[in-house]
């Protein structure tokens, strides 16, 4: 070995401390993970609320499909609109207010003058054209799906 302190040969390697380990972890990453926890479950709370709120909904698409009438169809939407909204402000709708109803809670959607003439009068008409019946599903297919009562949807759908 040389005495020369700036020799070469009286060179060591470089000592390198130990990596930082993951575990455990430090007191914010902590925090990280119980914040997210909290948030999924409240995101996993409001998605089982809105699925509960929306049971009447996939019932009456199940019934949808059996209907064979224009009859049934009103029938239908009214059962429909009695279980989202207060009885008293629906159960004594009749023709153009029943309509006006319809209209105003359908947000947007579409509402053709021959589909509501045929919820107002076709209703009583014994024999009803195939396009007429599919024309009047659609729009309650569509009407169920998209309504919206302001005063009662405690969970927006």
């Amino acid at each position: 070995m040389n005495p020369d302190p700036a020799s070469l040969d009286n060179l060591q390697d470089i000592i390198e401390m130990a990596p930082v380990s993951w575990w455990p972890f430090a007191t914010g990453w902590w925090f990280v993970i119980v914040i997210s926890l909290i948030g999924l479950l409240i995101q996993t709370y409001q998605s089982w609320r809105r699925w509960q709120a929306n049971a009447y909904r996939r019932e009456a698409l199940r019934l949808l499909q059996e209907t064979s009438s224009i009859a049934e169809i009103s029938s239908l939407l009214k059962r429909t609109a009695l279980s989202a909204g207060r009885r008293s402000d629906i159960a004594s709708l009749t023709g153009p207010d029943w309509i006006a109803w319809l209209t105003h809670t359908s947000k947007g959607l579409s509402f053709p003058t021959d589909v509501q003439k045929l919820l107002t009068t076709g209703v009583y008409e014994k024999t009803q054209h195939p396009n007429e019946l599919s024309a009047v599903k659609r729009f309650a297919k569509d009407w169920i799906l998209v309504h919206r009562l302001a005063d009662k949807d405690p969970v927006s759908c």
